[in-house]
């Protein structure tokens, strides 16, 4: 097969969904509402993990996030596509729509600052141990003989020690 059939069949196999019945709209908004539903579920839970820091669940969360985006995302394309007709044959769900759209944006923001917050703690945490590991100290202060601080001795990188327990 040439290139150009290749991508006209990635183009055919990407391209939204021309709606031809009511039933066809209803069943799209109906998935649309669904999936939203879910993804904001997942938001949800995975803020509650942030917020806690129980990493545990991460992987599964992710990758059902990821699951749902593309699934939103095709849909998404294929509402937008037929969003005349849609508003026409059922023009309810467009309300609903908008007003699940609207809960999801806060979700996802409130997601979002939760991941910046975790973020910024991480890269301070970062910071503070490589500064520790990278500075140098003289050894324990004491004292000589003629009660007076000992002479230094010399520099040496300064021990880093990591607690699990956190």
């Amino acid at each position: 097969m040439m290139i150009e059939q290749l991508i006209n069949q990635d183009q055919m196999a990407n391209a939204p969904t021309i709606l031809e019945h009511p039933q066809q709209a209803e069943a799209l908004c109906t998935r649309v509402l669904q999936t939203t539903a879910e993804l904001i579920s997942v938001l949800e839970r995975e803020t509650q993990q942030l917020r806690k820091g129980d990493t545990q669940e991460f992987n599964s969360l992710i990758a059902r996030k990821t699951s749902l985006s593309t699934t939103m995302m095709r849909d998404m394309t294929t509402l937008n596509a037929n969003a005349s007709y849609i508003s026409q044959v059922v023009p309810e769900q467009i309300e609903i729509l908008k007003d699940q759209h609207a809960l999801f944006q806060r979700s996802l923001r409130i997601n979002h600052d939760a991941l910046g917050a975790v973020k910024a703690i991480s890269e301070n945490l970062l910071r503070t141990i490589s500064n520790a590991a990278g500075s140098t100290k003289q050894g324990p202060e004491t004292y000589g003989r003629t009660a007076a601080m000992a002479t230094a001795t010399s520099a040496r990188p300064s021990a880093v020690s990591v607690n699990r327990s956190l």
